[in-house]
């Protein structure tokens, strides 16, 4: 069983705020981490300035505004997220940031969460530092060259997360280099261009068989007909695959056991957000990926739950971390004679 465990300590808060004139500890997060003591929260704030690239080496909880409000003044961006020694218990929640790199180093990372994010690469246990317990959850992962689990990363879970548009083919949308205890469940995966014939694709070269449970496939041209899967051994249990253009199945040179798939069906999204369109993206503002009645990834997951993102988990389209308050303006008056007052609903809320 995999466990995440995390240091319990005194719980001092910092704000990092770049909008000037605003009210805040820190209008930089490097200053802020610098300054921060371990288990220490970090919030920072919205802005349509990136805070640039940050080095992580201490126990802390980096916590963002949401990672893809239509308005960007309102995400949290960063640049490069580097993880160095000293980062056991780090959890970074609601960022938009570019990739997530490992330090050289020889240290050991415990306990790394990363959760309803947007990035674009990950290397997780390169030949550098050491991860152990890493729980990769609820994030867009999207257009990049390296998503990888390397040779010194042990009990990795990749779960609840949409894996989009991959940009230089099979071989590297997802990775496994000798990753030892990997579950990869309840994601859903888009093939690339609308133009090209570039497929979803995995590589697993670890020597040990990699499990994925109850993920979507997605395919959106006449070409992208095959989820090819490289390099050693692989068991797909309870998946779905899907392209409105031909059939999708597993192919590539890996050893495949494929149990109770469903091939070739509409997973019946409640909107699919240009999931299937000839757009990079989607439509964060009106995507929702909960199934609708009637919908064949509905009770035929692993655990006769459900196929998808959004089963046991509270899926954030924006990017909003859970349980952290923030305000959502409800109503407000259209238009008012210049000097009038102007009313606005504003409720705060949590996920």
């Amino acid at each position: 069983m995999l466990t995440f465990s995390s240091v319990l300590m005194a719980q001092t808060i910092h704000i990092v705020n770049n909008t000037p004139g605003a009210a805040a500890d820190f209008t930089n997060v490097q200053a802020a981490i610098d300054a921060a003591s371990n288990g220490h929260i970090i919030y920072i704030q919205q802005s349509p300035t990136s805070y640039g690239n940050i080095i992580v080496n201490k126990e802390l909880t980096l916590v963002g505004r949401s990672h893809h409000e239509t308005n960007s003044a309102y995400r949290t961006t960063l640049g490069n997220i580097t993880i160095a020694a000293g980062a056991s218990n780090t959890t970074i929640n609601g960022i938009n940031f570019n990739q997530l790199l490992a330090a050289s180093s020889s240290a050991t990372i415990n306990n790394l969460i990363i959760k309803e994010s947007y990035f674009q690469n990950y290397d997780i246990g390169p030949n550098s530092l050491n991860f152990n317990n890493v729980l990769i959850q609820g994030n867009f992962i999207t257009n990049g060259n390296t998503k990888r689990i390397g040779v010194n990363a042990t009990n990795v879970i990749i779960k609840n997360n949409i894996f989009l548009d991959t940009t230089i083919g099979f071989s590297r949308d997802l990775q496994f280099d000798a990753a030892a205890s990997v579950i990869l469940e309840n994601n859903i995966f888009r093939a690339y261009t609308a133009t090209g014939g570039t497929p979803i694709g995995i590589t697993n070269s670890s020597g040990t068989t990699l499990t994925i449970n109850d993920c979507i496939f997605i395919g959106r041209t006449s070409s992208q007909n095959t989820i090819i899967l490289n390099g050693g051994s692989f068991e797909i249990n309870n998946c779905l695959t899907y392209n409105p253009s031909i059939v999708m199945s597993f192919a590539g040179n890996g050893t495949r056991t494929i149990n109770n798939t469903i091939e070739g069906s509409d997973p019946m999204f409640v909107n699919n957000g240009g999931i299937y369109s000839n757009a990079l993206g989607i439509d964060h503002a009106t995507a929702d990926f909960t199934l609708m009645p009637g919908s064949p990834a509905i009770g035929t997951a692993i655990d006769g739950g459900d196929i998808g993102v959004v089963y046991g988990y509270n899926f954030s389209m924006m990017g909003q971390p859970k349980n952290i308050p923030y305000l959502q303006i409800e109503s407000h008056s259209s238009t008012v004679p210049k000097g009038d007052p102007l009313t606005v609903t504003i409720k705060g809320k949590t996920n």
